[in-house]
């Protein structure tokens, strides 16, 4: 019998063991697959700002009547994902009678007026957390200062806008 006895008492201490271990590795698995619900923190997901587009525009200074002149538009797309910039609005308060859209590159098609601007359409990729640039070129009709909003929309439907100011000399 007292074979017996010695038996189980290192059956017992190689189980504990057992036990032991298996409880860690269920402890550091439930860790690793217990991350945030969100992704937001995960390496697998990576953090992605809300605000997924960004646009600053060129200001131009002294354009001359009966000239045309180029508006340079810097787009960041601040998503981990490839976009595609489908749409720039252009407000009726900055074109006003003095200016006139001429071209954009890249090409960009008049789509449809909204109430505070004239929508116009294009095809441009914006590969994820990198800038595109898109050009405006708008024809002075007269002198003056103009002021208005420019937006510039992914075709997800994320949008931005800014404001814009332009100086025509004569």
């Amino acid at each position: 019998m007292a074979s017996d006895v010695v038996y189980n008492k290192k059956t017992a201490k190689k189980v504990g063991w057992i036990m032991i271990i298996l409880a860690m590795l269920a402890v550091v698995g439930g860790i690793f697959f217990s991350g945030p619900t969100n992704g937001a923190d995960s390496p697998v997901h990576p953090i992605t700002d809300a605000n997924t587009i960004q646009f600053a525009a060129s200001e131009i200074q002294n354009a001359k009547v009966g000239k045309p002149f180029s508006l340079n538009l810097t787009v960041h797309n601040g998503s981990n994902k490839a976009q595609q910039i489908s749409e720039v609005t252009i407000s009726s308060a900055f074109l006003g009678d003095g200016l006139s859209f001429v071209a954009g590159q890249p090409e960009m098609k008049r789509l449809s007026s909204v109430d505070w601007g004239t929508k116009y359409s294009l095809i441009q990729p914006a590969m994820p957390y990198d800038t595109s640039s898109l050009t405006v070129q708008l024809l002075a009709k007269k002198a003056g200062t103009y002021q208005g909003d420019i937006e510039v929309c992914f075709l997800s439907g994320k949008c931005a806008r800014n404001s814009i100011r332009t100086v025509v000399i004569p």
